[in-house]
């Protein structure tokens, strides 16, 4: 049961990371089946990852929180900005909803190395990213299906959806601040609906049990460090240095080649 915690933690922590936390999660499940004979429930890991979620949207809220609630304070001058971006959102959620339904049919683990290659790539993109660049790019209506389109392929094993969505928005002009804020923002509604399916998963298996006061720890303590590590990964990219992480993942490539996962 305890390593069954560490995953929990794991998977909160490394979501404040572009190097997808599920594809971590698998090569290291994968690691304990081969090394030390310790296997879990498929669908157990499955709705650990759903149950992580909540714990990522209570860090990210607080970690935004006052960047949000001064938008809220001008709800006056900035509701129809709100209700645009509102609209927005829903084009760039129902089209990553719509590549979920797809991928859920399909087995596709077995592209994991391939995924975190192509993040390696596309992270290390991020040194030729013009760094002079003044014009203040906002999300809206004419970019909102390029973010949907770039979400739904990030979930894909191996794909990060901070890292896509991040590297997506500094190429199309938004500076890296923005770029970041706008990477969550996209990403929470994400994490509460993942949370909700999770909590009805376990109802519906009759494991909700598995929600104990350990594991409601975890998701606190896992809360707490990745509201921590939030503040360093802003300190990273504001020295425009993100793109380091692409050895990490290209590292990854590699083992989960070498595990055939």
């Amino acid at each position: 049961m305890i390593i069954l915690y560490l995953i929990l933690l794991l998977s909160i922590i490394l979501e404040c990371f572009p190097i997808s936390s599920s594809g971590n999660i698998v090569l290291f499940t994968t690691w304990l089946a081969q090394t030390w004979n310790i296997e879990f429930s498929k669908s157990i890991l499955t709705y650990l990852d759903y149950i992580s979620h909540g714990a990522i949207a209570v860090s990210v809220s607080l970690f935004f929180f006052p960047r949000w609630i001064l938008f809220v304070k001008k709800l006056s001058t900035t509701f129809p900005m709100l209700m645009r971006l509102c609209v927005a959102g829903i084009i760039t959620e129902s089209i990553t909803v719509l590549f979920w339904i797809i991928f859920s049919a399909l087995s596709i683990s077995s592209i994991l190395p391939l995924g975190f290659f192509c993040t390696s790539l596309l992270l290390f993109s991020l040194r030729f990213v013009p760094t002079d660049q003044r014009k203040v790019k906002k999300y809206s209506l004419n970019n909102a299906w390029i973010f949907g389109l770039v979400q739904g392929i990030a979930l894909l094993p191996g794909i990060s959806r901070f890292g896509t969505t991040f590297v997506l928005a500094r190429w199309l002009g938004f500076r890296a601040q923005k770029a970041f804020e706008l990477s969550f923002l996209l990403g929470f509604p994400i994490n509460v609906a993942a949370f909700f399916l999770g909590i009805y998963k376990l109802s519906a298996q009759r494991l909700f049990d598995l929600l104990n006061l350990h594991i409601l720890l975890v998701m606190l303590i896992g809360s707490t460090v990745a509201l921590l590590f939030f503040w360093c990964v802003q300190v990273i990219i504001a020295k425009n240095r993100l793109w380091v992480f692409s050895y990490y993942t290209m590292v990854l490539s590699f083992i989960a080649w070498y595990m055939r996962t």
